[in-house]
């Protein structure tokens, strides 16, 4: 303790302090710093990466207001809008929508559901390897088309029908996509019988569980609803007092039956 007076160095510092910094001394310590130096502070970084995929994806159920055409439009508007951010002013398209571009877009939502719905299958397709036994698509023989889209193989390649009827596109029966479009069917052909509907489905899709698909999707329909409203029976009146005298003698209340045709003469 004697030692901790005012001319400490632990309590005043070193004696340059009290000086200008002209008379500080100078660093000379001019050596490049070693890596392997444990004084040394190391800077290290980490990151995380992550890929997507370059088809643009479009959140579906926010659109259950829209119809199928509705839907088709306005994704198909944000495809083109997509495109023209990536040209240049003067090769922009502002034309309405083509043929081409709707079909396109149709695919492009199809492509979409069927990756929702069956994503280890596609990705066994991909990889050349067979389907599980006990899959949902094994006894369909699916295959992916040069579009990569999911269709049934069949055993109509011989038909003289259409390319879509004879490898129809495969769409999983509780998927949104699958829904409005067996509403636009269902809307085009007037709510007709649900056997009917499947039909005009099936020359182009294949949709599991197709009958009771359309059966639970024509039972929310408004339409199909007030087509199949039932009119209600009236209320039967009270009998008359003729039909309630039941200790009365036979033949106390008699009626007779008109047989037609009447001939009423008609006068002004």
């Amino acid at each position: 303790m004697t030692d901790l007076n005012h001319h400490c160095r632990w309590l005043a510092g070193p004696a340059f302090l009290s000086h200008s910094e002209d008379h500080w001394p100078q660093d000379t310590f001019v050596e490049p710093l070693r890596e392997d130096d444990s004084e040394v502070k190391t800077n290290k970084w980490s990151g995380h990466t992550s890929t997507s995929e370059t088809e643009p994806t479009f959140q579906t159920r926010r659109s259950y207001r829209l119809g199928h055409d509705s839907h088709v439009s306005v994704v198909a508007w944000i495809c083109r809008f997509v495109r023209n951010c990536k040209l240049k002013a003067e090769d922009r398209l502002r034309t309405p929508l083509t043929a081409s571009e709707i079909r396109n877009t149709e695919m492009v939502a199809i492509r979409r559901s069927q990756r929702d719905s069956f994503p280890i299958d596609i990705d066994a397709l991909k990889a050349n390897k067979r389907l599980q036994v006990k899959g949902r698509l094994s006894s369909l023989l699916p295959y992916l088309d040069e579009e990569q889209l999911l269709r049934v193989e069949g055993h109509l390649r011989k038909a003289p029908v259409s390319s879509d009827a004879r490898n129809p596109l495969i769409l999983h029966p509780k998927h949104h996509i699958t829904r409005l479009i067996v509403m636009h069917h269902n809307l085009r052909l007037y709510c007709t019988s649900n056997k009917h509907v499947l039909n005009e489905l099936r020359q182009k899709y294949w949709i599991l569980k197709g009958l009771a698909t359309v059966q639970r999707i024509s039972s929310i329909c408004p339409s199909c609803r007030r087509k199949g409203v039932q009119p209600v029976p009236p209320v039967t009146a009270d009998l008359p007092d003729s039909r309630l005298g039941y200790q009365l003698p036979p033949i106390t209340n008699r009626g007779v039956d008109y047989f037609g045709p009447i001939l009423v003469r008609n006068g002004r």
